[in-house]
C-alpha cells in the first residue's frame, strides 16, 4: 500500500473546479500537508477558497501522522488556515475483517493529534469525519468538493 493509495490523483481527477499544487518540502520543512488547493469562487464576484489536504491510506483504522506534520497542521489551524485530511481506509474482506471496504474519510486537520492517537475510531475523528464509501466512482466528489471550501 502506497502512502496515499492513490488520493492525490483522484483528487486532481474528479474536482476539476480547483487548482492543486504537490507539494514536496522534505528537505526544507517538514510536516507540510502533500498538497495545496485554490478552488473557484462559488460566485462570479466571490472569493476563491485555499487550503491544505495531508493524504493518508491504512487497512484498518490507524492513521500514521508524523509528529512534525500534526505541529504543522495544528499551527496553520489555530492561525485560520484550511488544512484537511483525507485517508483511504482500503481493505479485502477476510474472516477476520468482515466485508470489503474502499473508503474515503475527510476531517477537519484540527484533530490531527486525536487521529494519530486514536486512528478513525476516535470519538472525536468519529464524529466529525465525512465517510464516503464504495470506492472512488461512488465516493460524492461533489460533497468532498464543497467540505474543502468549509474552515473545519
Amino acid at each position: 500500500m502506497t502512502v496515499d493509495n492513490g488520493l492525490r490523483p483522484l483528487f486532481r481527477q474528479n474536482l476539476p473546479d480547483f487548482d492543486w499544487c504537490t507539494i514536496e518540502t522534505g528537505m526544507t520543512t517538514q510536516g507540510v500537508p502533500d498538497s495545496n488547493y485554490c478552488a473557484r469562487p462559488l460566485t462570479p464576484s466571490g472569493p476563491g477558497f485555499e487550503g491544505f489536504v495531508e493524504y493518508k491510506a491504512t487497512n484498518g483504522y490507524v492513521v500514521d501522522l508524523r509528529p512534525e506534520q500534526i505541529g504543522w497542521i495544528c499551527r496553520r489551524v489555530r492561525w485560520g488556515g484550511r488544512v484537511w485530511i483525507a485517508v483511504r481506509r482500503q481493505a479485502t474482506a477476510g474472516p477476520r475483517r468482515g466485508a470489503a471496504v474502499d473508503e474515503l474519510w475527510l476531517f477537519w486537520g484540527g484533530l490531527a493529534k486525536e487521529a494519530r492517537l486514536g486512528g478513525l475510531r476516535d470519538p472525536a475523528v468519529a464524529r466529525a469525519a465525512k465517510v464516503w464509501g464504495g470506492g472512488p466512482a461512488r465516493w460524492d466528489w461533489r460533497a468532498v468538493g464543497a467540505r474543502l471550501r468549509l474552515r473545519g
